[in-house]
């Protein structure tokens, strides 16, 4: 007989493998030199539709 393999105990190593893969990223980012700070600091700009339909409108010709 072959042995098959759980699909329970892969799906779960690969999740624990995965979460410490995005907890050891997250912990070594150093704040001070990440642009996604900078990038919450900015207000959000108001959202022009002309614009938004003349850049549409553009990329399709």
């Amino acid at each position: 007989m072959k042995k098959q393999i759980d699909l329970k105990a892969l799906t779960l190593i690969f999740g624990i493998i995965i979460a410490l893969i995005v907890f050891f990223t997250v912990w070594f980012i150093n704040p001070e030199n990440s642009q996604a700070i900078d990038l919450t600091l900015d207000a959000p700009k108001p959202f022009d539709l002309k614009q938004f339909a003349s850049l549409v409108i553009q990329s399709l010709f």
